[in-house]
């Protein structure tokens, strides 16, 4: 016999409880072919019409937790069969997951089920569900894996879209789920600009400061000169004074003296 699939009828009753009738049994993460009787127009049976804003939802008693829903998804669609509506509804979610958390192979957990619609304001029925616990092998794991295989994906479209566009003047392209370029020149240009116009401000502080540094030496060395100069004319004992009362041999050895102290500063 061929394996069937989980499958759930569901029957409101339209007699003015808000009931319905559920047949079938489902366990947590699997995805269940679920059929609503009776709800579809058959005004012509050859072109049944689906009851606007249908939503199959399963939630908490309190209402506050919403384990799974149908629609769920962009491109979830009920499909007519006469005047039933068909959908396939995925108890993989993290709700559900979360709802199952520590549990045992054999526990279960109780559902509300609401047939409902938004777009008419109606509430078509209610009924509780039993969700049984379904633990899967750890080294094949199913539970999760569709959710997380999205989201996967999900991030490796986006990293390969965010890439630096190369036909943008300064930059180029570099790829990062790549980042064997992470160091090329144009890569990230805004920061390579800040680094080389940090480069080029060190650089003419660093000649600012070097051109200080010799016009410092110059000074000191023509400061030290003058103080040479200043010590020899002020210290009263290599050159003496020329007073009225010199001779002229006086004032000619004072003329040698000053010759001679010249000349070893030019040669030095």
């Amino acid at each position: 016999m061929a394996v069937v699939a989980t499958a759930l009828t569901i029957t409101p009753l339209f007699d003015g409880t808000k009931r319905m009738t559920i047949t079938g049994s489902v366990a947590a993460y699997e995805k269940v072919a679920v059929t609503v009787v009776g709800v579809n127009d058959v005004t012509d049976p050859h072109v049944p019409v689906l009851p606007a804003g249908l939503v199959l939802r399963l939630s908490s008693h309190c209402g506050r937790v919403e384990y799974a829903r149908f629609p769920a998804e962009t491109g979830d669609v009920w499909v007519a069969d006469g005047a039933n509506a068909t959908c396939t509804l995925d108890l993989n979610t993290a709700a559900i997951a979360q709802l199952f958390r520590c549990a045992a192979q054999n526990d279960t957990r109780e559902a509300d089920v609401l047939l409902e619609s938004g777009t008419a304001d109606n509430l078509y029925g209610v009924a509780r569900l039993l969700i049984r616990n379904w633990v899967q092998n750890p080294l094949d794991p199913v539970a999760g894996s569709s959710q997380l295989q999205t989201q996967i994906d999900n991030l490796t479209t986006r990293i390969e879209e965010h890439q630096h566009d190369a036909d943008v003047e300064g930059e180029s392209s570099f790829p990062h789920n790549n980042l064997s370029g992470r160091d090329v020149a144009g890569v990230h240009p805004t920061i390579e600009a800040g680094v080389a116009g940090a480069a080029l401000a060190a650089h003419n502080a660093q000649a600012t400061a070097d051109t200080a540094c010799l016009n410092a030496s110059q000074a000191q060395a023509t400061a030290d000169a003058a103080v040479a100069v200043t010590s020899r004319i002020q210290d009263g004992l290599e050159f003496s004074q020329v007073t009225g009362a010199s001779t002229l041999g006086q004032v000619k050895s004072l003329l040698n003296q000053i010759v001679v102290v010249l000349n070893t500063w030019r040669q030095t």
